[in-house]
């Protein structure tokens, strides 16, 4: 008596996937040579702006997609029990936290700056200190 698993497909042996993936690196590379060229003229960064929006755009939403796929390939992989589908989840998972922790630390970082450094939220320590730099500049000057 043989049993065999089902027979999953290898993530990039789909010909769409395949396609999308050239066309995410086609539309990155022309994002990035607007981007190189209107670095150093404003007026065409200006006016090439709406087209690197949607480009970018576009390269996300397809990059999304490709993720979107992958996870649900391992899904696939994880139900039909292929060999490797769990050590793979746990990569998955280790890399995503190596993303988004760090990304998460640095928003959170320069949202809470940019919260105290706004004028109408000044703290009370930041006002007493600045007045007394003041008037120490002011006692040192002879004023």
């Amino acid at each position: 008596m043989s049993t065999t698993a089902p027979r999953v497909r290898p993530a990039l042996s789909s010909a769409a996937v395949r396609y999308v993936l050239i066309l995410c690196v086609g539309l990155g590379a022309v994002a990035l040579f607007l981007l190189a060229t209107a670095s150093g003229n404003s007026t065409l960064f200006a006016d090439q702006y709406p087209l690197l929006l949607v480009l970018n755009g576009a390269v996300v939403l397809m990059m999304t997609g490709l993720v979107v796929y992958q996870l649900l390939t391992l899904r696939r992989k994880l139900k039909s029990g292929v060999f490797g589908a769990k050590l793979t989840l746990r990569l998955v998972m280790l890399f995503a936290l190596m993303a988004v922790l760090p990304g998460a630390l640095i928003w959170c970082r320069y949202s809470f700056w940019h919260v105290r450094s706004t004028p109408g939220s000044r703290c009370a320590w930041t006002r007493r200190s600045r007045a007394a730099s003041i008037s120490a500049a002011a006692r040192s000057t002879g004023c």
